[in-house]
């Protein structure tokens, strides 16, 4: 039995790929070997229909890179947080959450819960 496979690229990874293909095509056929399974791959890519991944809440995820020297990074942004005072007892807990409970401090970071 024949497995399959099936991956998810955003436009930019799909563009990466096929450029990747390209350059290991140029570089078989500059060392006189067989490029078949590469053009097999590349023809697959290009007919690959393009779908959007559904996220619960009937959200679509779509994300967008920049490029830093060789790699590519995530545009990401967290959501505006409230800047009302937490007082001097608020930043004693802060401060304890950051340095002895790291994990919490990042989860409350992350979802904008850090000042509640």
């Amino acid at each position: 039995m024949r497995a399959e496979y099936h991956i998810y690229l955003t436009a930019e990874e799909r563009r990466v790929v096929i450029n990747s293909l390209i350059d290991l095509r140029n570089n078989l056929i500059s060392q006189g070997m067989y490029t078949d399974l590469v053009d097999e791959l590349l023809i697959r890519i290009s007919k690959a229909k393009a779908k959007k991944i559904k996220i619960k809440g009937g959200l679509t995820m779509e994300i967008t890179y920049t490029r830093q020297g060789d790699y590519l990074l995530p545009n990401l942004t967290l959501s505006e947080q409230d800047n009302r005072p937490i007082g001097l007892w608020g930043q004693q807990h802060l401060r304890y959450i950051k340095r002895s409970r790291p994990i919490l401090y990042t989860n409350l970071l992350t979802k904008c819960r850090l000042n509640e």
